[in-house]
């Protein structure tokens, strides 16, 4: 594996749990993700250590507007005022008018946790942003770069694949897989979080994150992952299974209030099963690390629940 990369760890939750990743050439650099505002000191630092400017930094380039990946991006386009963020269209109107995804945060959250979590966010400046479009390719310092669109996570998601070292950054499309849960196998379980899981596109996204034939995949949580092919299989199995519960809570006509709790209880005791196949203990400790993303998972999975029994009644 080459290391033209660096993995940055925002100290998001917990350590190497949310990552930034930073491309130095030539004096300039690049970042994909970039977390919270918390997350800038690490983010400076890391541009300081391989003796960068931050008026070097050219662009800023983000999979999806989720506050885990992009929740800084205003803050550091300040500190970095030659940099241009790039972002699906979809992500860039969330960053330049983020007002709607902020109060529904803070409804979630509650505004003292929300501030803990992720710090005053800004509305990014419209000129400082550029919308990709889907299979656009552009080269920075004689690196291609291609971005792929990539939407079963979340309608405005994007892969973006180096083609210099065939490695795909791919955000949340290609799921979770964190250094502390390593057992016998890998244990890799996909996001299906809260509101635009599509169990097709989200398939295809691992489709076309697998036909690109990276040989690493950049993970946001957490860092590099090789194995392409079976983690693919990994994930595909998962999703079945995740889907597999939608059906089964609309069939069974579980009430509205019920799906998510149902949905969650099954999620867990799924997963505790894979990680014992995984040869993981399942301690507090991991029990902690998995809690949000079982949490996130089902809250998806009943809102695509919930979205299609109002999508049968019209």
């Amino acid at each position: 594996m080459k290391n033209d990369w660096s993995v940055i760890d925002c100290h998001y939750r917990f350590p190497r749990f949310a990552a930034a990743f930073l491309r130095v050439k030539n004096e300039r650099a690049i970042f994909v993700e970039n977390n919270t505002n918390h997350a800038i000191p690490y983010l400076i630092r890391a541009l300081k250590d391989k003796n960068v400017e931050e008026q070097s930094v050219d662009y800023l380039i983000v999979t999806h507007a989720h506050l885990d990946h992009a929740g800084a991006t205003a803050a550091l386009a300040a500190r970095c005022p030659n940099a241009v963020v790039l972002a699906h269209p979809k992500a860039a109107k969330t960053l330049t008018e983020p007002e709607r995804l902020l109060s529904s945060a803070k409804k979630v959250y509650g505004e003292e946790k929300f501030s803990a979590l992720y710090g005053e966010i800004k509305p990014l400046p419209k000129d400082r942003v550029r919308e990709i479009t889907d299979g656009e390719r552009i080269v920075w310092q004689g690196v291609p770069l291609r971005f792929i669109f990539t939407q079963g996570h979340a309608s405005h998601h994007l892969c973006v694949l180096d083609e210099t070292d065939k490695s795909i950054f791919t955000g949340d499309a290609f799921g979770l897989s964190y250094p502390a849960l390593v057992g016998r196998t890998p244990f890799h379980i996909p996001s299906t979080s809260p509101v635009d899981f599509d169990y097709e596109e989200a398939i295809r996204s691992i489709d076309q994150i697998e036909a690109t034939k990276a040989e690493t995949a950049y993970l946001t949580h957490f860092g590099p992952v090789t194995g392409i092919s079976e983690r693919a299989k990994q994930l595909k199995r998962h999703l079945l299974f995740h889907q597999s519960l939608i059906l089964e809570c609309d069939q069974k006509k579980i009430p509205d209030s019920e799906v998510e709790s149902i949905i969650l209880e099954k999620l867990s005791d799924y997963f505790d099963q894979e990680l014992k196949a995984c040869g993981i203990e399942i301690t507090p400790e991991v029990q902690a690390l998995l809690k949000m993303d079982l949490d996130l998972n089902a809250a998806g999975l009943a809102v695509a629940c919930l979205r299609k029994r109002k999508q049968r009644a019209c």
